[in-house]
């Protein structure tokens, strides 16, 4: 089935990075902007197939639930923006 984040050669070595977990988070950024499929929230295939996707969607969602929920996580991201 292949990666969900930034490898998709399901052949490919993966190995989690801060950056799967920010790339999660901006693809939920983008796809509510844009009202779009979120990955975060319907992945292409299931994160469980693979143990560094399963870990960054893991960490994508302690930072959502951690902030209360997608739509309040939303609220922080776009208060916070600077530019």
């Amino acid at each position: 089935m292949g990666h969900n984040i930034l490898a998709p050669d399901p052949a490919s070595e993966h190995t989690a990075t801060s950056n799967d977990v920010a790339m999660l988070l901006s693809d939920l950024v983008r796809s509510v902007r844009l009202g779009g499929r979120v990955l975060l929230l319907d992945p292409l295939a299931p994160p469980s197939g693979c143990a560094a996707c399963a870990a960054a969607y893991s960490s994508a969602w302690d930072v959502v639930r951690a902030a209360g929920g997608v739509t309040a996580w939303i609220a922080e991201f776009e208060g916070t923006r600077t530019c």
